[in-house]
């Protein structure tokens, strides 16, 4: 093979590879939650998009329903430990809270009493089928 043939191969490799990674990094980077493998489908909910079987479940009573990504941002509703929502299957990077025993920036958005809403992701379970 000649040095031009081998030194395009190697390009090709590496450019594949590139491709592979890319998606990964970027969900490493972000702190992406996103169960892995979920079809996206229509509940019916306002014509969002959520997963096949994605679900969160509450960890803790009095768990805020926010209207946005933000512990500031008004809350639209409460779940009680043990209440379970219909939730998008990725994780939102949003405004940090502190809650459920940690600061963080994740959060969910789940269909809650008729209206799309956020909830802090350390505070639920979140489930997949």
């Amino acid at each position: 093979m000649s040095k031009f043939a081998t030194r395009s191969l190697v390009v090709l490799v590496l450019g594949v590879l590139a491709l592979i990674a890319s998606p990964l990094a970027a969900q490493a980077s972000t702190g992406d939650l996103t169960p892995s493998g979920a079809p996206s489908v229509s509940k019916g909910h306002d014509d969002a998009t959520v997963a096949a079987g994605c679900e969160v479940k509450s960890k803790v009573a009095g768990l805020n329903v926010r209207r946005t990504a933000s512990a500031s941002a008004t809350s639209i509703g409460q779940m009680q430990k043990g209440n379970t929502a219909d939730a998008v299957c990725t994780g939102t990077k949003g405004g940090t809270y502190t809650a459920c025993g940690v600061t963080f920036d994740q959060w969910i958005k789940v269909y809650w009493n008729g209206a799309w809403g956020y909830v802090a992701s350390y505070c639920v379970d979140w489930y997949h089928d």
